[in-house]
């Protein structure tokens, strides 16, 4: 054999042989290739490995190399150990006899864990056979059995049975192939609608109709699904049996199994007059005149031709009458040609500006004007429009006209000054500083005195001597007193001739001058005191300016330059210092120192004759009496339709309907043409209100129904109209919301009265009486054992029996319990479930049920066991109406966010409170979350973006869409539909609308506010 030396053997590794983990001394190739190349160089190949097979536990058999301690090869090649009879392959030891040279040997004996039962070992820990002890073997009725830690368990139940009560020791004691309360699979309770069922190979199978019910559709799915004998039209009677069309009007019935008709429910356009069922619903209540709406109801003729309109009597009024009142039992009782509160059409008031109205030949007049008005356009549509106590134009009388800037006072054309100023021959004079006109028109100060508080006087310490202001201190011709002359080489000083001039006063040329107050020697002889437009004073030693001449002003408060302003003629010192001229929408100027209004701003004009309100009017939009001008009135438009006025031109528009009208074709000529008050326009234009089973009707303009006999709106919804059948429906009989549940029994619905369309398996009707349901346990009721004990079948136990299972006995049999003298089977009986006493609810269940010692059952529909507790309150939540759990449980609550929260068929719904909408659509989340007073997004209304104008911001302002300007700008031609449309940043609209700045001013920013500008 060939030797491998290191770097062969790492060689060989390398490429193609791996050493066995078992034994070191093989070594097998990678692969069938590799093995070949093992092969030419030691041991034979088998599969892909190769080696040297060698020591005494090993041997080459058929080419494989083995271990001699297995049980397949146990001391030798081929020697098979009988494990199944508890041989094992064991090593020899040197006592062994005729071993040889073996090492091992096969000898009898049980592995560990293993116990030898006859001539094998058997495991009777896990053993079904053997389980605990030999020969002791599991078993269960119905099972498949196992072992497991030497205990007996059930493994599996066998195809056809079920453990249903979860009890081991009784095996899989249902027969589910067969079991009706456990069909197929344990608790699968076979039911069918009005009919018994059965259980046959796993399945449920519907056995015999309950009387009058049958299986038309064939379907097994939905029992016996028809009730025969009453309210189905098309098989009454039997399957097919279609009961034949009624007469018109009347409604086709199905009572007793047997067809008939009634003329109690009436369609909702069709009357029962005549009390006949022969010929139906004989009158077209909807249209008939002598029937209209109710039988008698005949519509009134007077004053015109009645119709019968949507069971509503109407009178198309002959022309120039109306039926004002609303009221059609008195007719057209109004004259349209003459009534002043219905003049030309129904609630026409006529209303006219400054007079009492009239109405001739249907149009409005003037009856008189108001006292101080008059007429003197002639257009009686704008009424009196003139004031004739203020008006310019027209002063006192029609046409009588105030000249230049006199203004008409009370009827008279008189010039009006501004406050502190007279009237002196049509000119404005300030009669407290007017040297004219002083403390009186006409009156003069001469001889040096000036006009101060309204009397004329000398200049501080001068004295009037003849008429001329004298300074008696110092005049040489009046010395201290009037026409005292000083003689020659003397002065006049102090009031006194003496030789020379006394303190302050110096001699100036003969003359003795006071320096500090003389402004004709100021502060030095010959210095003569000038000052602008005005009298120049002197006080120590300095001008000053004693007073304006008249028709100027000291405004700026600066003395240095005078009175600097024409009180005439400027603008905003109009006659006196900060009076300025201002007019709405107009120019301004000043006349004599009188504010007069000048031409009007494009698009307003003084339709009053008012100077002192501006243009007062918009002539380009919105004042239909004014329109493109003034009093030009825009025309009367359709009874419906209101007139509008925009870009100087009139128009229609029909947005403002009156209540209970719309327009649905949508031409203003014809102005709202239709009654939302019907049930073909409720409310809305089309919007038609759903009668199915009921009579439709439209209640302040709302849609309802009023259900025929039988039926129900159970799910508030008006859509589908009456949509529940109450003679029939289990969960609506009688009514809506009214659920059938009997105990024990399967309930059914007719002539909307509880019935039992069939009883629970092991349950009877034995007293005949729907209300109190399968009364009867016929399983343990000792006097009903098995069936209800009838006088010719009587089923009551013996004294001292038992009823168990529906059979008598003396002793309650397996599986149930003496509970009071009644055999109960705790696992599945809903009056014992789990212990006796314990009875199962069955406040909103189908049906209530026990199984596995627990109360189960399933809900009847709209009802909910939310608290998890069946046993004690059942399906205590009705999830059609709780507003906590509106179609189910958890996370099931409407919101109360503004809304009376309400919940309608498991739907959240209610009304929003006034100024909130729903927007959403989610009622339960957030309620009716948008504010429409304030959202600019639905303003008003779900959906009403107020639209974005040029610089602006929208809002929404109780419910109506405007907008804010941005800071810069304004609204100036007060058009929304251009937005804020002026930049208040340039001259004409300074900071404000109109303000036009001053010459020689700019706009600017106002210091210390930059966004604000001023003129400066």
């Amino acid at each position: 054999m060939k030797r491998w030396g290191f770097v062969g053997l790492v060689l060989a590794l390398a490429t193609a042989c791996t050493f066995s983990p078992e034994n070191p001394s093989v070594v097998f190739g990678r692969d069938a290739a590799a093995c070949g190349d093992c092969a030419r160089d030691v041991a034979p190949c088998v599969g892909d490995a190769c080696g040297v097979c060698s020591g005494p536990d090993r041997a080459l058999c058929n080419g494989a190399c083995v271990l001699l301690t297995s049980t397949q090869n146990c001391g030798a090649c081929g020697v098979v150990c009988a494990t199944s009879m508890g041989e094992s392959c064991v090593r020899s030891s040197a006592g062994d006899a005729g071993v040889g040279a073996r090492v091992a040997q096969c000898r009898f004996g049980c592995p560990p864990g293993q116990t030898p039962c006859g001539a094998f070992c058997r495991d009777l820990t896990n053993d079904p056979n053997h389980c605990r002890s030999c020969g002791n073997q599991c078993a269960f009725p119905g099972a498949v059995a196992g072992c497991t830690g030497s205990i007996c368990v059930l493994l599996s139940c066998r195809e056809g049975f079920g453990n249903c009560d979860g009890d081991a020791a009784n095996g899989c004691e249902v027969a589910t192939s067969a079991d009706p309360m456990n069909c197929g699979v344990c608790g699968n309770r076979c039911g069918f609608a009005n009919a018994a069922a059965t259980c046959a190979a796993g399945r449920c199978v519907l056995g015999a109709c309950n009387a009058g019910f049958a299986d038309c559709d064939g379907d097994p799915v939905n029992g016996c699904e028809v009730n025969t004998t009453m309210g189905d039209l098309a098989n009454c009677g039997r399957c097919g049996g279609r009961c034949p069309a009624p007469p018109v009007g009347a409604t086709a019935v199905c009572n007793g199994g047997v067809c008939g008709v009634s003329a109690l429910m009436c369609p909702s356009d069709r009357l029962d007059c005549n009390g006949l069922a022969a010929d139906g619903c004989e009158r077209l209540g909807l249209t008939d005149v002598s029937h209209c709406g109710a039988c008698g109801n005949r519509c009134p003729t007077t004053g015109g031709t009645a119709t019968c309109v949507g069971g509503v009597c109407a009178l198309a009024c002959a022309a120039g009458l109306g039926n004002c009142d609303g009221d059609a039992s008195n007719g057209c009782e109004t004259s349209t040609r003459t009534t002043v509160a219905h003049c030309g059409g129904c609630d026409r008031p006529c209303s006219l500006p400054n007079a009492t109205a009239g109405c001739a030949a249907g149009a409005c007049t003037i009856a008189s004007c108001n006292a101080g008005f008059a007429n003197c356009d002639g257009n009686a549509a704008n009424g009196c429009e003139a004031n004739t106590t203020t008006n310019n134009a027209h002063c006192g009388a029609c046409g009588r006209l105030c000249p230049g800037a006199q203004a008409c006072v009370a009827g008279a054309c008189v010039t009006v000054c501004p406050a502190g100023q007279t009237s002196c021959s049509g000119t404005c004079r300030d009669l407290a500083a007017d040297n004219t006109n002083c403390g009186a028109c006409g009156t003069v100060c001469t001889g040096g005195a000036s006009c101060q508080a309204r009397s004329c006087r000398c200049p501080s310490g001068q004295t009037s001597c003849a008429g001329t202001c004298r300074a008696l201190q110092t005049d040489n011709a009046n010395c201290g007193t009037c026409g005292t002359v000083c003689g020659a080489g003397t002065v006049c000083s102090g009031g006194m001739c003496t030789a020379s001039c006394a303190s302050p006063t110096t001699n100036c040329s003969g003359v003795c001058r006071d320096l500090q107050n003389d402004a004709n020697h100021c502060s030095a002889c010959g210095a003569v005191c000038s000052r602008a437009n005005a009298v120049a004073g002197c006080a120590s030693g300095a001008c000053t300016l004693a007073a304006c001449n008249a028709g100027f002003g000291n405004c700026d408060g600066n003395a240095a330059n005078g009175c600097e302003v024409n009180t005439s003629t400027s603008v905003t010192n109009c006659g006196v210092c900060g009076n300025s001229c201002q007019f709405a929408n107009a120019a301004a100027s000043c006349v004599a120192g009188r504010c007069t209004r000048g031409a009007c701003g494009a698009g307003f004009a003084n339709c009053d004759g008012v100077d002192a309100n501006g243009c007062e009017v918009n002539t380009v939009a919105g004042d239909i009496n004014h329109c493109g001008g003034c009093n030009n009135r825009c025309p009367t438009p359709p009874i419906g339709s209101i007139a509008v006025c925009a870009s100087s031109m009139c128009t229609t528009s029909s947005v403002s309907c009156m209540a209970g009208t719309a327009d649905c074709d949508g031409a203003p000529a014809n102005g709202c043409e239709v009654a939302i008050t019907t049930v073909t326009n409720c409310g809305a234009c089309g919007r038609a209100c759903v009668g199915t089973n009921g009579t439709a009707t439209c209640v302040s303009q709302l849609c309802g129904i009023n259900c025929s006999a039988g039926f129900g709106n159970c799910n508030g919804l008006l859509s589908d109209g009456c949509e529940i059948n109450t003679n029939t429906s289990p969960t609506n009989c009688g009514g809506c919301n009214t659920v059938c549940s009997l105990p024990n029994a399967t309930a059914g619905c007719a002539a909307g009265a509880c019935t039992i369309a069939s009883c629970n398996a092991g349950f009877a009707n034995c007293d005949g009486m729907a209300a109190n349901g399968c009364e009867v346990n016929l399983n343990s009721d000792t006097a009903n054992c098995g069936a209800c004990s009838t006088v010719v079948a009587p089923r009551a136990c013996g004294a001292g029996q038992l009823c168990s299972a529906g059979t008598c006995v003396t002793t309650c049999g397996s599986g149930q319990t003496n509970c009071s003298g009644v055999c109960r089977n705790l696992t599945a009986d809903a009056d014992a479930c789990g212990a006796c006493g314990t009875v199962c609810s069955g406040t909103g269940l189908v049906s209530r049920t026990c199984g596995g010692s627990v109360c189960n059952g399933t809900c009847s529909a709209g009802r909910a066991n939310c608290d998890g507790n069946l046993q004690g309150n059942g399906c205590e939540v009705d999830i059609n109406t709780s507003v906590a759990q509106c179609g189910g449980c958890t996370g099931m609550a409407c919101s109360s966010s503004n809304i009376a929260a309400a919940c309608v068929g498991g739907t959240c719904t209610g009304a929003c409170t006034v100024g909130f909408a729903d927007c959403d659509g989610d009622k339960r989340t957030n309620g009716c979350e948008v504010n429409t007073t304030n959202n600019a997004s639905h303003c008003g209304v779900c959906g009403n973006v107020c639209p974005t104008r040029p610089n602006t911001t929208p809002r929404c302002v109780s419910g109506a869409c405007g907008f804010t300007c941005i800071a810069g700008f304004d609204d100036c031609n007060s058009d929304p539909a251009d937005g804020c449309e002026e930049d208040l940043r340039f001259d004409g609209n300074c900071g404000a609308c109109g303000e036009f700045c001053d010459p020689g001013m700019l706009c600017r920013p106002r210091l210390g506010m930059p966004a604000l500008y001023i003129c400066r």
